[in-house]
């Protein structure tokens, strides 16, 4: 019989080889083992006082006559309580979903269900009919081919012409006022100067220099893109001159549009965003305040967003990835007054594309109304959104198409 292992401490185990604490652990192991048998032998023995016929007098007894047992129903003198639990419980349950039935009535007569309708299959207005995702035209190009689809060459060609054409006039007048002085000439914007120009506003926004001093960005220990592109006083001409209309024929057209110094590039854009991508099922309206507080007629101030001052856009965008298909700016208050059923209306117009689709719109309490809800699912679209408890019913009107 072999030694019993002699216990060692933990620091002692430490300073083992590795083959000296594998042996000690195997040694722990077989002594632990051996203590376990010891402590619990197999004892087999036989009972002399059970017999073989012993298992038969057993099962005799278990045997028990039919004839031995009371029938405690048919004894009219021992009265027999049934438990009506469970019929109490179906009454419940039949009275809960009696419950589940019960409308709420609002101000207008509209009647309310409590519950959902139970759905088994998904309605008609929730088929997709169309694959999401990108265009084909799209969906290989790299990230600047990509750009180009959306701000194409028709509107950089508009940009470059109308800002040549501001140029050259502030140029002339100031050359005509001013003789005796050197004259000055406008160095034509070209399309790789405006490409580089594009370029220095994306990647100021990237590195969120929007805030700082033009400056600071050409600096010699600043990035080193925007001095590489072009000089600081070409960058600020190119900034003065911008112009995305023909500023000559602006007035007529300011008089039945606010925004009409950029409205055809804004029309050419939505246009550019609708046709290289196909919305997922899911399709949400909101607002956007694009932060400018720059001179125009239609310059909003929204206390409650970060930016406060700037352009309100209503926007209708994919729920699954916030890509922008239409947007429709808000210059304000119309000549005629305030505007009824503002974001029903808004709806409508940016959604009306999208008839017989199969898609749901998701609106906030703004745009949701019973009469809007009934307008989209004739147009085979359901909505979500939650609803203002003391919001007035109105009657449908035609979209305009």
């Amino acid at each position: 019989m072999s030694d019993k292992v002699r216990d060692i401490s933990s620091a002692d185990f430490r300073r083992l080889t590795y083959e000296q604490q594998m042996a000690y652990m195997k040694r722990l192991h077989e002594e632990c083992d051996s203590d376990e048998n010891n402590d619990n032998p197999e004892i087999i023995a036989d009972d002399p006082e059970l017999s073989d016929d012993e298992p038969a007098l057993r099962s005799d007894l278990l045997q028990v006559d039919d004839s031995d047992i009371e029938d405690v129903y048919a004894d009219p003198d021992i009265e027999v309580e049934i438990d009506d639990d469970d019929e109490s419980s179906d009454e419940n349950s039949d009275g809960e979903s009696d419950s589940d039935d019960r409308v709420l009535r609002a101000k207008d007569g509209t009647l309310w269900k409590l519950t959902s309708p139970s759905a088994h299959q998904t309605p008609t207005q929730n088929i997709l009919r169309q694959r999401s995702g990108t265009s084909r035209t799209t969906k290989n190009l790299s990230v600047s081919d990509t750009f180009r689809c959306i701000f194409n060459q028709v509107m950089c060609n508009i940009v470059i012409k109308e800002t040549n054409r501001k140029a050259n006039e502030v140029y002339s007048k100031w050359n005509i006022s001013n003789p005796e002085k050197p004259q000055k000439i406008w160095k034509p914007l070209t399309e790789e100067e405006f490409d580089g120009y594009l370029g220095i506003l994306i990647t100021a926004g990237v590195r969120h220099s929007s805030s700082e001093d033009v400056k600071e960005l050409w600096r010699m220990d600043a990035y080193p893109l925007y001095r590489a592109t072009m000089a600081i006083n070409r960058f600020w001409a190119i900034t003065r001159f911008l112009r995305f209309d023909n500023a000559n024929t602006r007035p007529q057209r300011l008089e039945s549009d606010k925004a009409a110094a950029i409205t055809e590039l804004w029309l050419l854009l939505n246009n550019n965003l609708r046709a290289h991508y196909v919305p997922s099922e899911c399709l949400t309206v909101d607002e956007q305040l694009f932060p400018y507080r720059g001179r125009t007629r239609f310059t909003q101030y929204m206390p409650a967003k970060p930016a406060k001052y700037g352009i309100k856009i209503w926007w209708v965008c994919d729920s699954l990835n916030s890509y922008p298909l239409t947007g429709q700016i808000y210059t304000g208050k119309s000549p005629k007054g305030r505007e009824q059923n503002q974001g029903e209306r808004v709806v409508k117009d940016l959604c009306y594309r999208y008839k017989n689709t199969g898609r749901n719109i998701v609106v906030d309490n703004f745009f949701t109304t019973l009469p809007l809800a009934r307008l989209l699912l004739s147009w085979g679209l359901s909505i979500v959104g939650t609803l203002k408890k003391k919001q007035a019913i109105h009657s449908i009107s035609d979209v305009s198409t």
